[in-house]
């Protein structure tokens, strides 16, 4: 398997809503999320009206046992190969596009859009 490379940005905002509906609209792939934990996610951190339940979806994307309340969530991007929102214990979010495909498909939609 090649090499995977993935770019990442640290943003810490005193808006993180907007900051992740931004990233969402332009790199998520919102019809097709390939996340069941998605919606959960939109209510939870962008709408900020948590249904019951929601919490608990974070639990098996723990990275380690004590991080609480950090996690890391893997979708399905428009132009990508995936786009990865990570929210740390801080309470600040990581933004990722996954930037090469691993299996090399030849789907135009895995490819980065032109500048």
């Amino acid at each position: 398997m090649p090499p995977c490379f993935d770019v990442y940005v640290w943003a810490i905002s005193h808006d993180r809503p907007a900051v992740l509906s931004r990233f969402i609209d332009r790199y998520v792939d919102t019809d097709h999320p390939g996340n069941p934990r998605f919606e959960a996610f939109i209510r939870t951190f962008v709408t900020q009206d948590p249904a019951l339940g929601d919490h608990d979806a974070w639990a098996e994307l723990r990275r380690e046992p004590d991080a609480v309340e950090a996690f890391s969530l893997y979708l399905q991007a428009k132009a990508y190969h995936e786009a990865i929102i990570t929210v740390t214990e801080e309470g600040a979010v990581d933004l990722g596009l996954g930037l090469d495909d691993p299996e090399n498909d030849p789907r135009p939609s895995v490819r980065p859009p032109s500048c």
